[in-house]
């Protein structure tokens, strides 16, 4: 009886072992702005894992296209603020891309916290995540 027990906790073990997915997703985003002369430098990032990555004579491609859209602390949205394509090629297996934004926003965006969303879609799958951090505008 006691071996039907253990067989039966092996094969539940071994199935949902088996059955874990790799979740497509954008993650670990993060942005910060420091005050220029004449504005503030916006820097913004973020991970995009698990996408599909095809292979042909060794070489690895995905495609993935993007964008962010900034919402202010008075609730207005700015769409698309920044737009991108990221179409890797390496001879190297990956499931691991970054996001890099630098951007310059004029004096006319007032202080307070802001939040920005990113917007991944997988071009050979057409799946779309997303994800959000925040960063403030503050003299102090």
């Amino acid at each position: 009886m006691k071996n039907i027990y253990l067989f039966a906790v092996v094969l539940l073990s071994f199935i949902l072992g088996c059955s874990r997915e790799e979740k497509y997703e954008v993650f670990s985003s993060e942005a910060f702005a420091y005050k220029l002369p004449d504005g503030w430098e916006l820097n913004t990032s973020a991970h995009v894992k698990d996408f599909i990555v095809n292979e042909t004579n060794g070489i690895f491609t995905c495609d993935l296209t993007y964008y962010v859209d900034i919402h202010t602390p008075s609730g207005l949205v700015i769409a698309k603020a920044d737009t991108g394509v990221i179409q890797t090629r390496s001879g190297d297996e990956f499931d691991e891309v970054p996001i890099d934004i630098q951007m310059e926003l004029d004096d006319g965006f007032e202080m307070g916290i802001y939040k920005i969303v990113y917007f991944v879609v997988d071009k050979k799958s057409n799946q779309l995540v997303t994800d959000t951090t925040t960063f403030e505008l503050s003299l102090e």
